[in-house]
């Protein structure tokens, strides 16, 4: 048998069993449920009741009830409203409990200014951030492919990347009779790390059967032979 559940925490009622007892003692597989006063709510994941089970109750103290959030901030220049991991505490007014986390969006090829994360996170009444990130066009790489980084350049096109790809990739392949193909793009920042590093052993620029590819994040940064570009 149990004993009474623990004593409520801060801005929570006290608890109410099912089934009820006439006395301070509790048989196994009766539930003690709590409830937050109004502005507080269990965080995500939280269950609101403790179990009684050959005598203890898991867990050990009743559930706390932080403080609930208001809106997260509204979108700022360009971007998409939030959308949220769970649904509301309260409709009227519109508040969200700790552990809720508002995902932002950029629109095509936009990134989110100085490679902000996109999610903020509720935590006792607050967003772990004032402002909403902020969305800036993509980054700009040369996209083309020619037998010279000159051609190339010539033949292609500056565009906006894609809002995933965070980085201009640029890739020279060197041939049996010594002709180059140059292939510069827009890439994903992890791929073309995983890209370049695996292809580490078998560049050898200026040699037959070479593959050598590079990256980098700057505007225009692989327009030429400077910067990330390979000779």
């Amino acid at each position: 048998m149990c004993k009474n559940a623990p004593d409520a925490a801060m801005n929570s009622t006290m608890p109410l069993y099912n089934p009820i007892s006439s006395t301070d003692l509790y048989p196994t597989g009766t539930s003690a449920t709590y409830q937050c006063l109004s502005g507080y709510a269990f965080a995500v994941g939280i269950s609101d009741n403790l179990s009684c089970y050959d005598g203890n109750w898991y867990h050990s103290t009743a559930p706390k009830c932080p403080k609930v959030c208001k809106p997260a901030p509204g979108v700022r220049i360009r971007g998409f409203s939030p959308t949220y991991n769970v649904d509301v505490v309260t409709s009227q007014p519109t508040t969200y409990r700790t552990g809720t986390t508002a995902t932002y969006t950029c629109p095509l090829r936009f990134r989110f200014r100085d490679d902000v994360s996109g999610v903020l996170t509720c935590n006792n009444g607050s967003w772990n951030a004032t402002f909403a990130p902020e969305c800036e066009p993509g980054i700009r790489c040369m996209t083309c492919t020619g037998t010279t980084h000159e051609s190339c350049d010539r033949s292609g096109r500056n565009v906006t990347c894609q809002r995933n790809e965070g980085q201009c990739g640029v890739e020279v392949r060197t041939f049996e009779q010594g002709e180059k193909l140059i292939l510069k793009y827009c890439k994903q920042e992890a791929a073309c790390f995983n890209d370049r590093k695996q292809n580490e052993l078998d560049c050898r620029d200026g040699f037959p059967n070479s593959v050598c590819r590079c990256c980098c994040n700057t505007r225009m940064c692989s327009i030429g032979n400077s910067g990330c570009a390979l000779n």
